[in-house]
């Protein structure tokens, strides 16, 4: 045990330091003015994190031999794979082998911890099971952590994600039927969205406007008014009775479309496109092999209004980088709003499924399956609303978040390997990356999961007077992943978005308020409960600081029940190792959720500053949602009632 625990603390120490110094010389070669093409001194970056950490722990008294040996072996493997993944810096490869190093020495560390308990049955069962649900999470999180910082870390795309300014539709304009589903909208909101289609830059489309299940006239009738006002190309269709929520109004208005329309394109109520939408993304299509082409998303709202300004932080980094990488590796995904789909790809791939609540990511699994290819355009073309309270926040993260978890166990046969899958034209790259789409959200379930069973394994260890020995040392791999994950995260807002220290802490902010909300999503999707489609208010809200306080109390009571944990460990005498380790996640777990009320409240102190909204079309300051008054509050009262 002596000598295993002795060999453990020094590679433990090693894989640590060695991964902190990736992080600083990947900021450093990130900052190069230039990077060289050729491969001459690829071999530097882990040379010297190994060398420095290796070291480090040496005169910090660790084992020697495991220090050199543990060194040597990461400085080969580092070195081989800096040379053979030629479209990456080299820095950005040994970034991504020191995380896998450190995760992996983690679970070695626990393992050994564990292997030699001397404690109760119940405790052992319960930091087993932590262990358990611990080590299950990490290969998710390890791949979507080098996915995120893929985007920094790559030398070279090769895949095409620009819009075509120069082309011109010519002999070659296919019809496109822009679908616009409504349900229980402002009026005044979808006429602005109309109006802005009216100005496409493009000669051949018509514009489907489709109301489902809006049943106070004085919704739909002045939409069907204004439709009529805009010509022939917009029609106005209105549907009580069906089911499927937003798939199922995209379906049922489907025979509808132009039969000349060989392309479908989505657009939400809320969004303001820009005229040449078309004109620069259909040239796309004149590849017969391109079943969707995806407009990155994006956002309007009064620039003075702080809670919107966050959480358009924090949606903007997933867009600008995960979305970028899926389309690199031929795995992009529709986002329901500002999507091209070829109608023969939709049809032949059954229509949208009704089934799950995230209809657009969906379908995107089945037209890869089909062996058609997506094209992601990384530039807003269409402009949408943020939530205006943090309750609507939380109704649309849960889902985003619960969505992808019913994708992966309708279609969990598309990604298993070799005889067990089912045959599709998915490579084995799609099948990686859609499946962990997926995995992650059953993964933030599981990781919630280790908060109530580490707080009774701290209880039985208590009750049961057991003490565990983990050194200090033990901390470091933990601790190096969290910080190394917040610093690259620092350097994606600052060279993908343009954003600065604000920017991060204002998605940091929004992203632990959320953390509930998704953790009880991931907990919905394992468990296959789903609830029907939650649709996100766009009416306009009154403030209420007491719906702020009572739409986050189980936030609160769970922040009240980590910190007391934490507490509880750091004054019990269960061992100072496992003691620090305990506290440090029952904090990390409970500080998030005390910004639940924080964004909560800053949200409903916001409310008042309607101002003007950023007219994108022009970049001038437009009137944004004056016309969102009048009847449509008095609709919005009574709904309310």
């Amino acid at each position: 045990m002596k000598s295993t625990l002795l060999v453990t603390s020094a590679l433990a120490m090693l894989y640590s330091l060695a991964h902190l110094l990736a992080v600083l010389v990947f900021w450093l070669d990130v900052h190069r003015a230039h990077q060289p093409s050729s491969r001459r001194g690829a071999w530097a970056p882990g040379v010297i994190c190994f060398a420095a950490a290796g070291l480090v722990s040496i005169a910090a008294g660790f084992q020697v031999v495991a220090v050199l040996a543990g060194a040597g072996m990461a400085t080969i493997i580092a070195v081989l794979a800096a040379y053979r993944t030629e479209d990456f810096r080299p820095a950005g490869t040994v970034l991504g082998v020191t995380l896998i190093l450190e995760f992996g020495m983690w679970i070695v560390v626990a393992g050994v911890i564990l292997g030699h308990l001397d404690v109760s049955s119940t405790t052992a069962a319960l930091v087993w099971a932590c262990l358990i649900l611990r080590v299950m999470s990490i290969p998710s999180v390890a791949l979507q952590t080098l996915v995120r910082w893929e985007v920094v870390a790559r030398r070279r795309w090769f895949r095409p994600r620009g819009p075509m300014p120069a082309w011109e539709p010519g002999d070659w304009a296919p019809m496109v039927s822009i679908h616009i589903p409504t349900y229980t909208e402002p009026p005044e909101l979808v006429k602005e969205t109309l109006d802005a289609l009216a100005r496409l830059d493009y000669p051949n489309y018509e514009v489907v406007v489709v109301d489902n299940n809006t049943k106070d006239e004085r919704l739909w009738r002045p939409v069907e008014e204004h439709c009529g006002r805009l010509g022939s190309r917009f029609r106005f269709l209105h549907v009580e009775g069906i089911s499927g929520a937003k798939a199922g109004a995209l379906n049922w208005s489907r025979p509808y479309a132009d039969p000349r329309a060989t392309l479908i394109a989505i657009v939400d109520a809320d969004y303001v496109v820009d005229p040449l939408w078309l004109r620069h993304t259909v040239g796309h299509f004149e590849n017969p092999a391109v079943g969707f082409v995806q407009c990155t998303h994006a956002y309007r709202y009064d620039k003075k209004a702080r809670f919107a300004r966050i959480v358009d932080s924090h949606y903007r980094l997933p867009v600008a980088a995960d979305n970028v990488v899926r389309s690199e590796r031929r795995s992009g995904i529709t986002i329901g709003t500002m999507s091209i789909v070829r109608a023969a790809a939709l049809d032949r791939a059954g229509g949208w499924a009704e089934w799950c609540v995230t209809e657009d990511s969906e379908f995107a699994i089945r037209a890869h399956a089909l062996g058609y290819e997506s094209v992601y355009i990384d530039r807003a073309y269409g402009w949408g609303l943020v939530p205006e309270t943090f309750p609507l926040l939380k109704k649309q993260r849960f889902r985003w978040t619960v969505g992808p978890g019913q994708e992966l166990w309708r279609h969990h046969r598309l990604f298993l390997p070799g005889p067990w899958a089912k045959k599709s034209s998915l490579s084995p790259s799609q099948r990686l990356r859609h499946f962990n789409y997926g995995l992650r959200t059953l993964v933030v379930g599981l990781e919630f999961l280790i908060l109530p069973v580490g707080l009774a394994g701290v209880a039985s260890m208590i009750w049961n007077h057991d003490t565990i020995s983990v050194p200090v040392v033990f901390l470091l791999p933990a601790s190096s992943v969290f910080l190394s994950r917040y610093l690259v995260r620092w350097l994606l807002y600052k060279k993908v978005i343009g954003g600065g220290a604000r920017a991060l802490a204002g998605s940091t902010v929004v992203i632990a308020a959320l953390s509930a909300a998704t953790s009880f999503a991931g907990l919905a999707a394992i468990v296959r409960r789903f609830r029907g489609f939650q649709r996100t208010d766009k009416f306009p809200q009154g403030r209420s600081i007491r719906r702020a306080l009572v739409s986050t109390r189980l936030e609160m009571l769970l922040a009240l029940v980590c910190l007391s944990g934490a507490a509880v460990v750091l004054t019990a005498s269960i061992g100072t190792g496992i003691a620090l380790y305990c506290a440090g996640i029952f904090i990390s777990r409970g500080v998030p959720f005390m910004m639940a009320p924080v964004v909560a409240v800053l949200a409903e102190r916001d409310l008042p500053r309607r101002g003007a909204l950023l007219d994108t079309t022009t970049g001038m300051s437009g009137p944004g949602e004056k016309g969102i008054t009048g009847v449509a509050r008095q609709v919005r009262s009574s709904i309310s009632s």
